[in-house]
């Protein structure tokens, strides 16, 4: 059986929870992505020519689950994408 992809509010993508700094949602930010550092400057672009402010964090791969762990090398790579409408 096939995982059908799906993106949340709090980092979860493919089943696996990545936790989100919930002080960054309070602040406005929303999750939207975990990019690898050759596709972020493309998507930063993307969300600030829509018109939104952008902020990177690195990907918690402390918080990995026992059967994600094969992901961590790629995670180590990338960047937790947020963005919030500007002021």
């Amino acid at each position: 059986m096939i995982k059908e992809e799906r993106r949340e509010s709090s980092g979860t993508f493919l089943g696996c929870r990545i936790p989100v700094d919930s002080g960054l949602a309070e602040q406005g930010w929303q999750w939207r992505c975990n990019v690898d550092r050759s596709k972020l400057a493309e998507v930063v672009d993307l969300y600030e020519e829509l018109g939104f402010e952008v902020r990177l964090e690195p990907v918690r791969v402390d918080c990995l689950s026992v059967e994600c762990k094969a992901c961590q090398g790629e995670l180590t790579n990338s960047k937790a994408v947020f963005i919030r409408a500007k002021n």
